[in-house]
């Protein structure tokens, strides 16, 4: 059985860039694990997550100090889409479980 993770960001002013990707069963306990532990900075836009053209005290580094190991950001961020200049905010992560077989269109 896979699973597609699907991590959508805000790049600018609700311009969204999205990654999808194939993870395990294990890796989506370790990045449940990772968003619990965010929560308490999660708004009403999403989880702050400042990279590429941001201040400083915008940067996710900044932000999760304290909240996240170093380990813990490298392994989220790898899983987080990067738009032209960056993005500001993880504004949805969702998954589809249990995906079995993919049908080709015929394109």
């Amino acid at each position: 059985m896979k699973n597609l993770l699907i991590v959508v960001a805000d790049s600018n002013d609700a311009d969204y860039v999205y990654n999808i990707t194939e993870v395990s069963n294990e890796t989506l306990d370790k990045i449940n694990i990772i968003l619990e532990k965010m929560k308490p900075k999660k708004t009403h836009f999403g989880y702050p997550w400042g990279k590429g053209e941001s201040r400083d005290s915008d940067r996710y580094e900044f932000i999760y100090d304290g909240i996240l190991t170093e380990e813990e950001m490298e392994y989220i961020d790898g899983f987080i889409p990067y738009g032209e200049c960056g993005v500001h905010t993880l504004s949805d992560v969702g998954v589809y479980r249990n995906i079995c077989d993919k049908e080709e269109l015929g394109i």
